[in-house]
């Protein structure tokens, strides 16, 4: 899941009801953050340098915290498997 980083609460409920999966978020003074660290299998920020590719093929990065969160023991060990940062 990768929900639109302007509004992404109601993705994230949707996503803690779901109880399965692994998403993308950026979470500075989000509301919703400790709702899903308190839920969450695994989490994983991610480097500061992360770059998304647009559409147009650039490379932008972003300029908030941005981390992984896994629901369900298998996606949180498909997040340790990236070897790319510590899991919690």
């Amino acid at each position: 899941l990768n929900p639109p980083y302007s509004k992404p609460t109601p993705w994230i409920e949707r996503f803690i009801e779901h109880n399965n999966g692994i998403t993308l978020v950026a979470y500075s003074k989000a509301r919703w953050f400790n709702l899903l660290w308190d839920k969450a299998d695994g989490v994983l920020p991610m480097p500061s340098r992360m770059m998304f590719v647009k559409p147009n093929g650039e490379e932008a990065g972003i300029f908030m915290p941005t981390a992984l969160f896994a629901l369900g023991s298998d996606n949180a060990d498909a997040l340790r498997r990236l070897n790319i940062g510590r899991v919690r």
